[in-house]
């Protein structure tokens, strides 16, 4: 059994950005991996995109690691790579 966090920023720009779609798209995915501990988590605000010439939104955190600009296949591409 692996274990997998992920965590999906849910400010104003995330949110806008995406951030909804990547979680019913991490939720949807405990169901084809039902052995493993896979725990998804929406968070508070990072501030990590503030300041940056171009938007970081949305922004998921999955076992500690930043994931900029996330989209759903980058996301489920990353998600894959841990649970193998």
């Amino acid at each position: 059994m692996k274990n997998l966090n992920i965590d999906i920023c849910c400010g104003a720009r995330c949110t806008m950005m995406g951030a909804v779609d990547l979680l019913e798209k991490a939720e949807s995915f405990k169901s084809v991996f039902p052995d493993d501990n896979i725990i998804v988590q929406v968070v508070p605000c990072t501030q990590e995109c503030k300041g940056t010439k171009t938007s970081a939104a949305p922004i998921v955190t999955i076992n500690n690691e930043k994931m900029l600009n996330a989209t759903p296949q980058k996301v489920m591409e990353k998600m894959m790579e841990v649970l193998r």
